[in-house]
């Protein structure tokens, strides 16, 4: 398996579970990394054509920033 196409992210935890929606809203746990993710958005308004969240990759890059920032954050903490 390609770990970088990982979904929801190379980043997440087996233990991780969630949902994303055709519209774009994405709800995710992760209780392992102690982290929950919610992202509301419409990517479908005003009409299916409309592709830039899609395009720019918005909900996998916020994601991975997030997790980022909390492996960060344990990794200070251990010090």
């Amino acid at each position: 398996m390609d770990i970088s196409k990982a979904y929801p992210s190379p980043k997440a935890s087996s233990k991780s579970f969630g949902h994303s929606s055709f519209t774009g809203t994405f709800v995710w746990a992760d209780p392992k990394n102690q982290l929950v993710f919610i992202f509301l958005s419409n990517r479908i308004y005003p009409d299916r054509r409309h592709k830039i969240l899609y395009n720019l990759k918005v909900r996998k890059t916020v994601r991975d920033l997030f997790y980022q920032a909390r492996l960060s954050f344990k990794n200070e903490s251990l010090l």
